[in-house]
């Protein structure tokens, strides 16, 4: 008996390690939804009915920052793997839930988790967790749409609902009327403003009327707290992704005995001031942004605009706009009792809701002319009056979103979504109105990182290190990013990198060589960081250098050497002078310094010139008056604390030699004075003629290979000072002689060009 109890015991455990699989604090799932036969409800071809693997319990998954689904259904007939991050809750230790006379209820167990399907990078999951139920949207990457929640008379049997093109003949019956001292005021927070990144906060109370517990659910609590809580746990889902801003729920009740409103009909309510009556001599003391005051008797709902300016949410006395919504949503999970292909009563309420929350944030309806022109085009009646549309304008069909009455109009669903317009102007309106940034210290992580690479006072790191981190999450917090920091000081006040990671590696392609850096790591979340881990010092090596680049003088250019040798009666003189001998080339500046080389021949070991221990990118010296009139070849190589570089490429120049002999009193006789300039030239060279008389001048350009390239045969110069202007800019670099010819004199002088 023990041998077969064993094995049985053991035959348990082998399911359940199957079912689950914890990695830390990450939970893998497996066939969590199973297709289900048979059911009682109505059958539609939008509709698949699905049973909670018995063996599951979503309880405590608080604990757990990352969730792997196996074979969950992501449409009528399909399944995928999906992958989830725990984000934050709509509820927290200090939310107050109360029935009848406040008598206090405990919190469900709620967690909220999105992520994407595996595979499909653009797609969308998101789901709830309230006690043991799950409540979920999805969205695939082709846009299709599915809704998968429990029944409301079976807990274990779940609902997968296709909402991409559904058709509805339910009126989504929105009441709510722009007041007219609001109707031109109202489009003010739609202006184009710097907007905050910040998580906001809206806090919205919820009381719940006495038709929840008397009909819908009879005589239960929980059942009624919980799909609520679902219901707007989703509507946060879509405020969070379009506008940046979380619900939180800091107060709900239940009423268990007659509520003392009187009324079911949400225009009602509202209109005749009965909820704002109601809560400014009772319920003063709730501290919330918004409150809703809900039914279940499925008639829509009235909300009133402007709903967050002034104290207390915007109650204003004297008259009947303020922080106040009633809404009588439908309750239940069950498609729509309609010609509907598979819309749940759920997406209803949770579109209901979303709706009106809308104009409470001061958003009118789409297919209002206050967007000019109207956004939806579904409905024609605001369009009329406002007029911005002609009496017989008909409707023109659109998908819709959530401030439009396409639901109603012609039976069209509308989509899930604000579109970017009413987007913009929710999130304007929330930040002129102060809305508080969503912080929790009782929500923000502890969890503090434990660095790995690279190591703490390590030397010789790569310039393009990556850096490596884990954390421990020994605390269950909600981890969603990381506060990565890199600084030259150990006091941080400058950063290299400053920046948010959702990963545990982070790659950076380039630091300084020889440097030290400081790094640190904080985890993060939407309520705010960890505190900062240790800090850890690394210095960055020296790589081997790159050979340089040259940059003068190009092959072809050459090198004038002059020996100018002037006799002075008898006392001679000697003048040598170096022009274009200038040798540049691009280096680093973490190079210690640079060897150049010359030689007459490519690859030859024979050097007429080997200069070590230059510490500039430039070079120049008297040796090259020594040089013989030839072509030459020339190298320069790099030194640093990495190593040596190759040797650059070749460069090629030549050098040319030009001597001059001078008599002072054969000068002094003839008294012929010429000069040009500027040497070296450019676009231009100028001849300076000082004429002892008149003459005819010609002017003669030849290279060094004695090709002519210019001549002109000028006119008559009179005796003095006479300036002559040549164009020279066809002329490439190199030397090149000029021929100034007079009646009388014949003179030859060399300049040279440079590009």
């Amino acid at each position: 008996m023990k041998t077969l109890f064993s094995i049985i015991a053991m035959f348990l455990i082998f399911i359940i390690l199957n079912l689950y699989s914890y990695s830390q604090n990450k939970l893998i799932l497996d066939d969590v939804l199973i297709p289900k036969k048979t059911s009682n409800a109505p059958q539609k071809s939008s509709i698949s009915f699905l049973q909670l693997n018995p063996s599951i319990n979503f309880k405590n998954l608080n604990n757990v920052s990352e969730i792997i689904i196996k074979n969950f259904p992501t449409s009528i007939s399909q399944t995928s793997e999906i992958k989830l991050k725990l984000t934050n809750s709509i509820i927290d230790n200090k939310t107050l839930i109360t029935t009848g006379e406040n008598i206090r209820m405990n919190l469900p167990v709620l967690s909220r988790f999105k992520g994407t399907i595996i595979g499909e990078s653009n797609s969308e999951v998101f789901i709830t967790f309230i006690d043991n139920a799950m409540y979920c949207h999805i969205k695939r990457e082709n846009n299709e749409e599915f809704t998968i929640s429990p029944s409301t008379i079976n807990q274990n049997e779940y609902i997968i609902s296709d909402k991409t093109n559904n058709v509805s003949e339910t009126p989504l019956n929105c009441a709510s009327v722009e007041p007219v001292d609001l109707a031109n005021n109202m489009m003010k927070y739609k202006n184009d403003k710097i907007l905050s990144d910040k998580t906001l906060q809206v806090d919205i109370a919820i009381d719940m009327q006495y038709y929840w517990y008397s009909i819908k659910f009879p005589n239960d609590s929980i059942k009624i707290r919980n799909y609520i809580l679902s219901v707007y746990s989703m509507v946060s889902y879509i405020y969070e992704k379009e506008m940046n801003i979380t619900i939180h729920i800091p107060w709900l009740h239940i009423w268990t005995t007659q509520d003392p409103y009187n009324s079911l009909n949400p225009g009602t309510l509202i209109n005749n001031s009965i909820i704002a009556n109601y809560w400014k001599t009772n319920n003063l003391s709730v501290q919330a942004n918004l409150v809703h005051v809900i039914n279940a008797h499925g008639e829509g709902g009235v909300a009133n605009y402007n709903s967050l300016s002034g104290a207390f949410g915007g109650i204003h006395d004297g008259n009947r706009w303020g922080p106040f919504a009633g809404l009588s949503v439908h309750g239940d999970m069950n498609p729509l009792p309609f010609e509907s292909d598979g819309l749940l009563r759920f997406d209803y309420d949770v579109h209901t809701i979303a709706h009106e929350m809308g104009h409470n944030f001061n958003c009118p309806h789409t297919h209002s002319c206050s967007w000019n022109p109207m956004i939806d085009t579904c409905a024609t009646d605001e369009g009329k009056s406002g007029g911005c549309l002609n009496s017989n304008q008909q409707r023109v069909r659109n998908d819709g979103s959530i401030m439009s009455y396409c639901r109603e109009i012609n039976n069209w669903v509308s989509k899930m979504t604000f579109l970017a317009r009413p987007a913009l102007l929710i999130r304007n309106y929330a930040e002129a109105c102060n809305l508080k940034e969503a912080n929790s210290n009782t929500n923000k992580p502890i969890t503090i990182p434990t660095l790995i690479k690279p190591k703490k006072d390590t030397s010789s790191v790569p310039i393009t290190p990556t850096f490596i981190w884990k954390a421990d999450n020994i605390h269950y917090d909600i981890i969603q990013a990381y506060h990565f920091q890199l600084s030259t000081l150990d006091n941080f006040s400058s950063f290299v990198v400053d920046t948010v990671l959702i990963d545990t590696t982070f790659f950076l392609s380039s630091l300084n060589e020889g440097t030290d850096y400081y790094w640190k790591v904080a985890t993060k979340n939407s309520f705010g960081e960890s505190l900062f881990s240790n800090v850890w010092k690394f210095t960055t090596e020296y790589s081997i250098p790159d050979a340089p680049e040259l940059i003068s003088p190009q092959a072809g250019d050459s090198i004038l050497i002059k020996h100018d040798t002037i006799d002075v009666h008898g006392d001679i003189t000697v003048k040598d002078t170096i022009i274009g001998g200038k040798f540049i080339w691009d280096g680093k500046s973490s190079i210690d310094y640079y060897q150049l080389r010359i030689s007459t021949e490519k690859y030859s070991d024979v050097f007429v010139i080997d200069s070590t221990n230059i510490t500039d990118t430039t070079y120049q010296s008297s040796s090259l008056m020594e040089l013989e009139p030839k072509q030459y070849y020339w190298q320069v190589k790099a030194y640093g604390k990495g190593g040596e570089s190759e040797w650059s490429n070749y460069g090629r120049f030549r050098i040319v030699v030009e001597t001059s002999i001078t008599g002072v009193e054969e000068s002094a006789n003839n008294n012929l004075e010429v000069n040009i300039y500027p040497n070296p030239a450019n676009d231009k060279l100028n001849i300076m003629l000082n004429l002892p008389y008149n003459s005819k001048i010609t002017i003669t350009v030849h290279d060094i290979l004695g090709n002519r390239l210019y001549q002109d045969i000028g006119e008559i110069k009179q005796t003095g000072s006479n300036l002559i202007t040549i164009p020279i800019t066809n002329f490439h670099s190199g030397l090149f002689n000029i021929q100034i010819t007079t009646n009388k004199d014949n003179i030859i002088k060399t300049f040279c060009v440079i590009r």
